[in-house]
């Protein structure tokens, strides 16, 4: 998978490196929307131009940039709130347009482990009213059931009705995952094996990549505890 460009504004550095600091001057690094197979594609001039314009407003991006970011995943979405990539060990959401930034916020993009989805709520969209996929992580704190749950919810997609046929297909494939997962006796966790500081470890590598918040993460440790 293509990874995204990442720029040092102070050096005015690119990079595509898995890092968040420029290795020149320590500097953050801005994370563009942008694919390292566009970049590596486009002249120098282009690179020097798009540079200038990305300077000036962060959320500038050229015409099919990032086609090609996504090109392994199993599933490529179009939502309404969002944009779901599937791949066979994880899910990608992203979140563009006025719609996405509206129900969301400035959320970007979420990354969530396949072995870390527990369930998943599905309504077919009608030409009155929009379908939702919806996913229960490990962990994580239940919101409102339905599509005025989902519309909030950092973990679903909403789309409309020409989007069912793709949206079931997802579904049904990560449901399969799921499913083969459970059945496979090297991924069970055996009960007396089970314990509290394990599942408590788990969550808080979860809260690491950014699945979990740091306040729903209190709450679940404090039910495991009992306190």
């Amino acid at each position: 998978m293509a990874n995204l460009m990442k720029l040092c504004s102070q050096c005015v550095k690119w990079t595509s490196e898995d890092v968040t600091k420029c290795p020149v001057c320590g500097n953050p690094l801005i994370e563009a929307r942008l694919s390292s197979i566009f970049w590596n594609k486009i002249s120098d001039e282009e690179k020097l131009e798009y540079t200038k314009k990305y300077l000036k407003n962060t959320e500038y991006i050229p015409d099919d940039s990032n086609k090609d970011l996504h090109e392994d995943a199993a599933f490529r979405f179009q939502g309404h709130n969002g944009q779901l990539y599937v791949y066979p060990d994880k899910l990608i959401i992203e979140r563009k347009g006025l719609f996405g930034m509206v129900t969301n916020g400035l959320a970007g993009s979420k990354t969530i482990p396949m072995s870390s989805i527990q369930n998943i709520q599905f309504k077919k969209a009608s030409a009155f009213f929009s379908g939702f996929i919806q996913f229960g992580v490990l962990g994580g704190i239940e919101k409102q059931s339905g599509i005025t749950g989902a519309i909030s919810d950092e973990n679903s997609i909403i789309f409309l009705e020409e989007c069912n046929q793709q949206a079931e297909e997802i579904k049904e494939y990560i449901e399969n995952l799921i499913l083969s997962r459970d059945r496979n006796p090297s991924t069970l966790q055996k009960s007396d094996n089970f314990s509290v500081a394990d599942e408590i470890l788990k969550l808080k590598q979860l809260v690491d990549m950014g699945i979990l918040t740091q306040e729903e993460f209190d709450a679940k440790k404090k039910q495991l505890l009992g306190i």
